[in-house]
């Protein structure tokens, strides 16, 4: 449990927010308030986030030419590939996520997926995988009006895993009318067809709205073989595979909001997706195919209430649920004897109530001083079954967890506005208790002050501390999450040892401490121009990680002797109850017994016998130091009806120090193979005159090597050093509108858009890793190449 000098710096805080907000406020506040939105980053109304926050639209989905999230934010510089896709779910590369399921994540910062806190309008997903990620690829682009993205720690404002930031989907909610679009798309070198149609309802009346919106897309799976840097890798996996999985999906979202009275606003909105997978892989010489159905289904009400002219209380509760079903096939061709066949089966619930209150503390004649105060309850569980042909193999049953949550902002504006659109200074402190009812408390502050010396130009700065909880299969010992393995004449100098691998129910929360400083500059030159630079450093500690090394080398490497238990460093009865509890057949599997299992499933072995317990079950012992700038610069430029826009966006590392355990070197795993490069770029020019417009995009990655890379966790010789050259590839995007009185009914709403994604056909940079046999690195590029595709859509 973490409560430190912070928390009583918030105490003092509120209360003195409490005595605050006795005092009265003006008609000019209220007439203010009325007109407050809140955007993710801040609790307030109408308050201008600190940190950093990255807005991006449907305009924007349809300049980069992508028609799912995760080809959008892929495209983010921010956003590091090595996270839960299609591309890594069919091959356990060290170092990379693994997830049957197929799902897609977000990696902001690249300090894990599980360490971007993904939500829908504010609201969490329920896990996938293994509880380590929230899949974006259940999110359909049709419904979402827009992606909000702050990239910095953020756990102050919404608990665990906001740690590499926080991306939000904000849906569509307010539309009238109908909207159909329908795009196909294709590679010119064969594979990964797409075709996709989507469908938008909505209606208004005086006091509501209802929307309602459909997507449907259909992707052909994508061969090794359609591509040569692919099919003539070698490597001791290069058989038979799909670099991208083929798949079929349906997402429908609705939203309704009705007005009852002037003080009381009801809404309500739900989500249903599914997604069904398909990929073959091919492993050891065995031939696997792989189907996945997943699902994912939530929904929430809300309540806001109007309390006075500037407070206002927002009561919402909300369920999500995320199932998915794997199961793994040996192909029938190959006539094996025993046919492989294994299957998965998990369920992910969460529950969820929130109560916020939040208004004008004291009146000032700049602006007032805001408050936002709330409090939460939030229940996840989780089931996980696994089969082998077909015969249940292990139910490990519901294992749960409850969090209860109380929070509290402040914003405080100083100085005279003047010709500023905010008061020249602003401080804001924010604050949050998580309980868990499995570890404690974690206690999270922020603090954040933006200063603005011109009307252009603003400083900014902010820290804080976030946290990550365990999830509730790293934190499991049964059956199934577990292995208990013997070592028979294996370690020097001991007859028999016990490994002891998979959960532990030890764990605890981990920690970072995040802080981001910049300057922004925006200015009505020639249109405006717009420019950001950002500092960011996140100090991530305690993190969960297995020993990743080999039992042997554990037991030998005098750096790891913690993680050994020797007869004679303990009492020889505590020893043996150790040695007892593991081989017990209900606590876990066991592996390497030489005699028969009792009837409860035992290992019989004599605990006597045993000399050595190896411990490389997660822990948390890891940790991260990430440090780095983010640059961001757009400049319009307008004559008669021509309008252009220039972006550039980037992102680069100063530092990524990574150190596994307490035993090992901390090491720079920046710029290898599977890790994050230091240098992404992307850029664009949009040119648009009426009805037309046209967007030529460029994204670099830059070169890096094969440095240090260990392919697996039985290795001890690293590859060989060899330069992995930089990529640069252009897209481009081409629309249509027509819209006019005269362009008749039928015509008016049309558009078309032409849209080439890697427009030179550029390979990744070959990668020979001489195993997996890719022939590319998938946390760094992608195996597409040229992608055609053209979209209709019309509005009704």
């Amino acid at each position: 449990m973490r409560v430190d000098r912070h928390l009583v710096a918030w105490i003092v805080c509120v209360l003195i927010g409490d005595i605050a907000g006795a005092q009265t406020l003006t008609d000019a506040d209220a007439e203010e308030a009325a007109e407050e939105v809140v955007v993710t980053g801040t609790h307030i109304r109408s308050a201008e986030p600190v940190a950093p926050v990255l807005v991006f639209s449907r305009e924007d989905f349809d300049k980069a030419g992508a028609n799912t999230a995760e080809e959008f934010l892929a495209l983010l510089p921010q956003n590091f590939g090595g996270s839960q896709s299609g591309e890594t779910s069919g091959d356990a590369i060290e170092g990379l996520p693994f997830d049957p399921g197929m799902g897609a994540g977000v990696n902001l910062r690249g300090v894990g997926s599980e360490s971007t806190l993904v939500l829908v309008d504010g609201r969490r997903l329920a896990a996938a995988g293994r509880g380590e990620y929230s899949d974006i690829s259940m999110i359909p682009l049709a419904a979402v009006e827009r992606i909000e993205v702050v990239t910095d720690g953020a756990s102050a404002l919404y608990g665990s895993d906001a740690i590499g930031g926080v991306v939000n989907f904000i849906m569509r909610k307010d539309f009238s009318g109908a909207e159909t679009r329908v795009r196909y798309g294709d590679s010119t070198r064969g594979g990964l067809s797409q075709k996709q149609v989507s469908q938008v309802l909505g209606t208004q009346w005086g006091s509501g709205n209802v929307l309602a919106a459909y997507e449907y897309l259909d992707q052909a799976a994508l061969s090794r073989y359609d591509r040569d840097f692919s099919a003539n890798a070698p490597g001791s996996k290069n058989g038979p595979r799909a670099l991208l999985p083929g798949e079929e999906r349906h997402g429908v979202s609705v939203f309704g909001k009705q007005e009852i009275g002037s003080r009381v606003i009801a809404s309500a909105n739900a989500m249903y997706s599914r997604r069904d997978s398909e990929r073959w892989d091919w492993d050891e010489d065995l031939d696997l195919g792989t189907n996945v159905r997943r699902e994912q289904m939530g929904g929430s009400v809300g309540v806001g209430v109007e309390l006075s002219e500037t407070w206002r209380a927002q009561f919402s509760g909300g369920y999500d649920q995320g199932t998915a079903f794997s199961r793994q096939l040996q192909n029938p061709a190959q006539g094996a004897a025993v046919p492989y066949d294994f299957a998965y089966d998990t369920k992910y619930d969460l529950w969820s109530t929130d109560l916020l209150v939040s208004g004008d503390l004291i009146p000032l004649p700049w602006g007032a001083v805001k408050l936002a105060a709330g409090a939460g309850y939030r229940k996840e569980t989780f089931d996980y079954q696994t089969f082998r042909s077909r015969a249940l193999l292990a139910s490990p049953g519901t294992k749960s967890v409850t969090v209860r949550s109380a929070y509290t902002e402040i914003s405080a504006p100083f100085g005279e506005r003047g010709n500023r659109a905010h008061a020249p200074l602003t401080l804001s402190l924010a604050g949050r208790y998580d309980e868990y009812d499995t570890f404690g408390g974690s206690f999270d502050p922020t603090y954040g002050l933006r200063w603005m010396p011109l009307a252009a130009l603003s400083l900014y700065a902010t820290y804080g501390t976030s946290f990550k909880a365990p999830n509730l299969y790293q934190s499991q010992e049964n059956p199934f999450f577990n292995t208990s393995v013997i070592y028979n004449n294996r370690l020097p100098g001991v007859a028999r040892g016990l490994i002891l691998s998979g959960g532990n129910t030890g764990l605890t929360e981990q920690t970072a401490q995040t802080f981001t400083a910049g300057i922004e500059f925006n200015a009505a030159v020639a249109g405006g121009l717009r420019a950001r630079l950002n500092y960011f450093d996140i100090d991530y500690d305690d993190r969960i990680q297995g020993v990743g090394a080999s039992p042997v080398a554990v037991f030998t490497t005098p750096g790891y002797r913690s993680q050994v238990t020797l007869r004679g460093d303990v009492p020889d009865a505590e020893f043996n109850e150790i040695v007892a509890r593991y081989l017990a057949g209900d606590r876990a599997r066991v592996l390497g017994c030489t005699v028969a299992l009792s009837a409860n499933g035992a290992c019989a072995s004599p605990v006597e016998s045993f000399g050595a317990i190896v411990d490389v079950r997660q822990q948390n012992f890891a940790s991260v130091q990430v440090q780095g700038l983010d640059l961001s610069l757009s400049q319009d430029v307008t004559w008669d009806n021509n309008q252009l826009n220039f972006t550039l966006d980037g992102s680069y590392f100063l530092t990524f120090d990574e150190q596994l355990t307490p035993f090992s070197p901390e090491q720079d795993i920046l710029n290898r193979l599977y890790k994050p490069v230091d240098l992404r770029v992307r850029g664009s020019a949009t040119w648009s005159r009426v009805h037309w417009s046209s967007t030529l995009s460029v994204n670099y990655t830059t070169d890096y090597s094969t440095r240090g890379t260990l392919l697996r966790s039985d290795d001890t010789t690293p590859m060989a050093p060899k330069n992995i050259a930089s990529w640069t590839t252009l897209d481009w995007t081409f629309k249509y509108t027509v819209a006019g009185e005269n362009s008749g009914f039928w015509l008016d709403g049309l558009a078309m858009s032409l849209s080439v994604l890697n427009v030179l056909d550029k390979d990744p940079p070959y990668v020979d890793d001489r195993y997996y046999g890719l022939g590319y690195d998938p946390a760094n590029a992608d195996p597409r190449g040229r992608m055609l595709s053209l979209t209709v859509s019309k509005q009704w």
